[in-house]
């Protein structure tokens, strides 16, 4: 099958990358449609996550899948149906033609760009409490107004910088027709600062169903 082809020297590791980051923006960059394919024909679909790491590959084609099927696509992840063999033409053409296989999807990552730019925070300035009193007592640091100016009353301190990780992962879609063996949409997306494989699989799946006409 050409997709098959079209993939093996492409082959590209999926990453679950341990970043302290908070959350995810994913968009896509470059979209194409072929003009006779039509979202409502989208059915009966092939998921291939594509992987050297088997754990990586489950966990996107599951999400993707998950994704699918919540939209109410047939969807089915190429390990179950597969296994290791999901990049043998030949089987993955007998799969397709013995369970009725109308879509093929193929999503693997194309690059991932990380950067680390030093951050030096600004110094800090706090009143210190030089004579505490006997009980601890709250808002005593500074029992009078002539207090404010005493000697060793404000304390400078420098804060230490730190390396502030951005990261931009980005994904190619396919979408290929088992009828004419052809491609009908594709899609190369970038999601910044991803929290996990599985995050970068579900917006990958929803920019997708969002985008496909």
């Amino acid at each position: 099958m050409k997709f098959l082809a079209v993939l093996q020297p492409k082959l590209m590791l999926l990453l679950i990358l341990p970043l302290l980051i908070q959350c995810s923006n994913t968009r896509i960059v470059q979209l194409w449609q072929s003009p006779t394919f039509k979202k409502k024909q989208f059915d009966q679909v092939l998921v291939m996550g594509v992987s050297p790491s088997q754990v990586n590959r489950e966990a996107f084609e599951q999400t993707f899948c998950y994704e699918l099927i919540q939209s109410g696509i047939k969807a089915t992840p190429s390990f179950e149906a597969l296994g290791d063999d999901y990049l043998n033409r030949e089987k993955v053409k007998a799969y397709t033609a013995r369970n009725n296989i109308r879509y093929v999807v193929v999503a693997y990552q194309v690059g991932i760009d990380i950067n680390t730019n030093e951050v030096t925070s600004e110094d800090s300035v706090y009143i210190s409490d030089s004579n505490p009193p006997a009980e601890p007592a709250m808002l005593h640091d500074i029992p009078t107004l002539d207090s404010f100016w005493s000697p060793g009353a404000f304390i400078t301190t420098k804060q230490p910088s730190y390396n502030n990780l951005t990261v931009k992962a980005k994904m190619r879609t396919n979408v290929f027709k088992v009828n004419g063996n052809k491609k009908v949409w594709s899609a190369e997306s970038v999601a910044f600062d991803p929290d996990s494989l599985t995050e970068v699989s579900r917006e990958t799946a929803r920019l997708l169903l969002k985008n496909m006409k």
